[in-house]
């Protein structure tokens, strides 16, 4: 726009200090109105995005949420006030330098508002247009495979996969995995609180629950289908029951055995031609140095902890699943003990068990998240199209387009398809044993709805300009293309370099995290954009714009032009 006012100007020869500054004013002006409009309403659904992390009351979640949404805000805030005032007294390096010769001059001047009718994106809106059932089939066809794949997602955290073969602290957590057993390192614990009074613990029918509820853990078997991963415990330890590694048996103790140890003198008298010599008695001594670790000895003894072993990564889903397991035997034999105020109460814990309840707590209120964000977003579009349809349709498309991310991880770090892990310098190994980073998905979602709903924003609200204009959708459509299509593939390829910075990290979760996304806003700026928006709208026809009169009567009036 300065350019063109600049070479109206020199062509009359008017181009002066006084000219220079109005044109400066002007342009500041005109994209504070325009792109600087669509700029805030694009800030304002990916603020709505991540605002929405809020609900899920996660820790990670939320500070993300804050942080991301305080950096948008702000771009919000700059991009209205700061970039108009500095385009206001500095506009003019922006055409520098300028070297156009007059004839140069001419074609700016003479330049129509309307878009070439035989460029690219007009005659591909024609092709669409002509066509648009079977473009709206080959579309779904492209993004549906992965799509479906997305369903198959199995959230995990793991602790070796996640870091890059050969650091340090991999090296020494795999030689712990082969050369022990993995699951002792981070051992399921069960904590029976047996109330405020002292040796509450030492009760004949808990101890007897005690033992059965081992028994039974060791005795478990099962597969975990996602991974067909076989389920079993290797130990359980507590105070009572001692596991035997070479027997593959239990050994217990009731409470009259314990009661017999615990009566020992902790001293022996030991007589010899030298004189008699005191010293520990060794049978309850080593016996307590194992009871010590179970219980709190020397803090009331009314606490007992069982600890649970098993040979799997703790943050795998095969790990996850152990937890379920165990939380049901917990209920099943020791609930009658809290009914009856023999115990307060039962709790599972250890590192897999709160990952798991971690991502639980995440996912519980991931739906009312979904609602909240899926809603607000509808009815900010809704303001701005003053349509019905098209902010449906612009949702679709993006979780079209973050669905199909979450296939491509299934597809390669679950699925574990050698061609595309070779591609993005990982091994066979890393991908066959790693599910998703059980945070990733929110995440995935509630960027890429605020960042892809930014292309529904410029391709429609510049289609329903011209359609308003003209009423020719065929036409309208082939407009909204050509005159959007630059500015969204440069956002698109900035972002998706950006984002493929990510995926070369070596850490998983950054890797898996780049590689989503880049995926996502890649097919959101092509299929969903060039090929699914303008069969869906040519399909749609006026009813695009359809809204009922009263909800109309009711909306504030926003003009978006560009």
């Amino acid at each position: 726009e300065y350019r063109k006012r600049r070479a109206e100007y020199e062509l009359n020869n008017n181009w002066n200090d006084s000219t220079r500054k109005e044109t400066e004013i002007y342009c500041s002006q005109k994209m504070n109105s325009t792109a600087g409009q669509a700029a805030m309403y694009s800030g304002i659904t990916t603020l709505i995005g991540f605002s929405s992390l809020l609900i899920t009351q996660n820790e990670f979640s939320v500070a993300m949420a804050v942080g991301v949404s305080l950096v948008v805000a702000m771009s919000i805030l700059t991009t209205r006030s700061l970039t108009p005032a500095i385009l206001a007294f500095a506009g003019r390096y922006l055409d520098w330098p300028n070297v156009l010769s007059r004839a140069d001059k001419e074609v700016e001047f003479n330049k129509e508002k309307n878009v070439d009718l035989q460029g690219f994106w007009v005659k591909w809106s024609r092709l669409v247009m002509k066509r648009p059932l079977v473009f709206l089939l080959i579309g779904v066809i492209i993004m549906m495979p992965f799509v479906v794949l997305s369903a198959q997602t199995e959230l995990s955290f793991s602790l070796t996969k996640g870091l890059p073969p050969g650091t340090e602290s991999r090296e020494g957590f795999e030689i712990l995995e082969n050369r022990f057993n993995l699951g002792d390192l981070n051992p399921y614990i069960v904590v029976i609180d047996g109330g405020v009074n002292n040796n509450s613990i030492f009760n004949d029918r808990l101890i007897d629950t005690v033992n059965l509820f081992s028994a039974k853990i060791l005795s478990f078997s099962g597969e975990y289908e996602p991974e067909n991963q076989d389920l079993e415990f290797d130990t359980v330890t507590t105070m009572s029951a001692l596991f035997n590694s070479s027997t593959n048996e239990m050994d217990y103790f009731d409470m009259a055995f314990l009661q017999d140890v615990f009566d020992l003198p902790d001293n022996l008298t030991i007589e010899t031609p030298f004189g008699n010599f005191t010293t520990e008695n060794p049978e309850k001594s080593l016996f307590l140095q194992h009871v010590k670790q179970y219980i709190n000895w020397d803090m009331g003894n009314n606490t007992l902890q069982i600890e649970i072993t098993s040979n799997l990564d703790p943050g795998s889903g095969a790990a996850w699943e152990l937890v379920n397991v165990i939380t049901s035997y917990v209920n099943e034999y020791f609930q009658p003990l809290i009914d009856d105020s023999i115990i307060e109460q039962a709790l599972v814990t250890g590192f897999t068990a709160l990952i798991k309840e971690s991502s639980d707590g995440l996912y519980e209120r991931v739906p009312l998240m979904l609602v909240v964000a899926v809603l607000l977003i509808f009815l900010s579009l809704l303001v701005l199209f003053r349509s019905v349809i098209l902010p449906i349709k612009a949702i679709l498309t993006i979780a079209g387009s973050i669905l199909f991310g979450m296939g491509t991880l299934v597809y390669i770090f679950q699925l574990g398809y050698i061609q595309l892990i070779e591609f993005f310098g990982l091994t066979l190994w890393e991908a066959e044993l790693s599910g998703i980073t059980y945070f990733l998905p929110t995440f995935l979602f509630t960027t890429i709805l605020g960042l892809g709903m930014d292309y529904s924003i410029f391709i429609i609200s510049r289609i329903k300009e011209e359609f308003d204009i003209s009423g020719d959708m065929d036409g309208s459509v082939g407009v909204g293309l050509s005159k959007t299509a630059g500015i969204i593939t440069s956002a698109a390829t900035i972002m998706t370099a950006t984002f493929l910075v990510f995926a070369a990290s070596p850490l998983l979760t950054l890797k898996m995290m780049g590689l989503a996304m880049a995926v996502a806003i890649v097919i959101d700026a092509t299929i969903a954009r060039t090929i699914l928006l303008p069969a869906a709208m040519r399909l749609a026809g006026v009813y695009n714009f359809w809204i009922p009169k009263w909800l109309e009567k009711i909306l504030p009036d926003v003009k978006l032009e560009h």
